[in-house]
This record gives C-alpha cells, structure tokens and sequence, in this order.
C-alpha cells in the first residue's frame, strides 16, 4: 500500500513496495528535468514502469500531451495521476490509452481524456531540430519510438554523402535523420503501406528531399537478397527489427530478432567504409551476444565501433531491459 496521502498501488495478488505513487511520479519527473528544460524536445518517456519504480505504468509525453498506459493488472487511480502530471511536467493534458493485457485478449479500449482538451488525431512533436509526428488516439503503438533518440542522433552525424537502407522503417523517423544529416539517399523499407505514407509526411515536414523511390513497400529479407543478387552497394544499413520477426517474412524460421540472418543479407551491402547499424531489443539476449550474432552472421569483416543505449527517459533495472544499439564498420 502506498504511504500516507498516496495512491494504492496493486500488481497481481500483492501490493507494491514502500514508496507512494505520488513520490514515484513527482521523482521521475525531476530525473527528467534535463529533458524537460532544453525547449528542444516535446516527445519523450515520462514514466517508465519499473525502471522508475511501478512495472506495468508507462507515461509519454507528446508536446501538451502525457499519454498514460497501465496494465490491466494494476490498480491505479488514473485521475490522481493526471493532476500530478499537471503540477510536475511540462503538459496541460492527460489522457489515458486502454489497458495492457498480459495475456492475450481483445484489443485495449480507444484513449480517454482525463484532463485538458480530448486529442483527435496525430500530434506534432520536437526532437532537437527535427519535427515528427505520434498518435496517442491509436488503439496499439503511437507510430513514434522514443527510445531510438540515441539513435537518431548518431544518425544525424554520420550520415553525410552516404546512401543509405533504412529496414523496417515503420514511420521512417531513423531514416529522417540520415537524411537531415545530409544522406545522398535514403532508401525506407516496410511491409505495411501506412507507416511509409507517414514516413513521406516526416520527410515533408523536416524539409528533406522527397522521392517515391526512396519508399519501398516490400518483405525485408527478399529485398535486401535482390539487391545483393544486383550487386547492390550502400554506405549505411539500419537494422531495427521488431522482437520478433513474423515467421512469413524470413526464409528460415526466425528467432526473435533474426540478427544472423538479417546481417546476412545486411553486411555483404556495404561498401568498403560502410557501417552497419543494429537495434537490440530483446531481453533474452545481452548487448555482447546480439553483437556476436551479427559479426558471426555478417559473412565479410565488420568491426565494432560504437556502441550505445536509450536515454536517461528509460531507466532499467537490468541492461537487457534497454534498447541498445552497436555500430558495424566494413573494412
């Protein structure tokens, strides 16, 4: 139970330790008073369930706008978490998405305004420079990860002159900041339709080149081994696939990320002096065994050269609970 004044906070059959839940916000915004504070960045994790303290409670904040999600397990009252909100962040809205279920069961239920005005739509948000839109209405993901912020700006500075192959590009946010950083191309490859129409509006809205080449609506794993076929050659590949890749796309059947396969395809696509970029979000996997699995993978010589995690928005318990993301040169 929470301490005096606080929250009750419930998980499962028992209640959560000694702090309150009052305490656990209001702290978890003052480690985020850097981002906060820099007038640069509207989009970014407010409150990340264990890592700050209450597994199952995630809270994001979307310009004006902090989206809480909960699990279906957890016993919270909403409405005091949104005034909190409104005292300790940077928001003049609060809104709640539906439940996450731990088990599989009907989808969660449609956002619901809890403070300030009812969001339609998608909002714009600021990532240092760069402009990219999330939709807290939608009933799954918002279409926008800010864990990969790390990533992009690394991104951003090393993509100069380079042509570069953006794989699972969702809504195309990785693949944006190549192109601001000056990429000579950018190629983004999806399966689904929607999320590249998303990436051509990012692409409008940071005012880089737009070609409806550089979208290719397209099964990973077949596109990268025609380009190889072609003798295909790029200066820079991300690699960021979902946790588990769906079985129908590979030609063997994938194991989580897939990065031996994938590196397969991937590393033979570089030129001498390319670098190969991997996201590593499995937690059955250490950063070093994710990083074996693409140099075993690769096929030609690749060395590390840099590595990374996500920002101070997503505390962990453990390592394996982060993203992480290492860079492969060729050559």
């Amino acid at each position: 139970m929470g301490g005096d004044g606080g929250v009750p906070i419930r998980w499962g059959r028992g209640y959560l330790g000694a702090m309150d839940l009052p305490t656990a916000i209001i702290e978890a915004c003052r480690r985020r008073d850097p981002l906060h504070e820099t007038g640069e960045l509207t989009g970014y994790r407010l409150f990340h369930g264990e890592g700050d303290g209450v597994p199952g409670l995630t809270i994001d904040r979307m310009g004006e706008l902090a989206l809480i999600e909960r699990s279906a397990s957890l016993e919270v009252v909403v409405e005091e978490i949104a005034d909190l909100l409104l005292r300790n962040a940077p928001v003049s809205r609060v809104a709640l998405r539906g439940a996450r279920r731990e088990q599989r069961g009907p989808h969660p239920a449609p956002m619901e305004s809890l403070r300030g005005e009812t969001v339609t739509g998608p909002l714009e948000i600021l990532e240092h420079g760069l402009r990219f839109l999330t939709a807290p209405d939608e009933r799954r993901a918002s279409g926008f990860f800010f864990d990969t912020r790390p990533v992009r700006r690394w991104l951003r500075s090393h993509s100069s002159g380079r042509r570069i192959t953006n794989t699972f590009a969702h809504t195309g946010s990785l693949g944006v900041a190549a192109a601001v950083g000056g990429a000579r191309s950018v190629l983004h490859i999806d399966n689904k339709r929607s999320p590249l129409e998303v990436a051509a509006e990012h692409h409008r809205r940071n005012g880089v080149p737009l070609d409806e080449r550089s979208f290719l609506k397209g099964n990973v794993y077949q596109q990268l081994g025609r380009a190889g076929r072609r003798g295909v050659k790029v200066d820079g590949v991300v690699l960021d696939p979902p946790p588990v890749v769906p079985r129908r796309m590979a030609p063997r059947a994938p194991v989580g990320q897939d990065f031996p396969q994938l590196a397969s395809l991937a590393a033979p696509l570089l030129a001498e002096g390319g670098w190969l970029l991997c996201c590593f979000n499995r937690e059955d996997r250490s950063h070093e065994e994710g990083e074996r699995e693409v140099l075993e993978g690769a096929g030609v010589p690749l060395r590390i050269v840099e590595r990374g995690t996500s920002g101070i928005d997503f505390p962990a318990t453990s390592p394996e609970r982060r993203l992480r993301w290492s860079v492969f040169l060729r050559g």
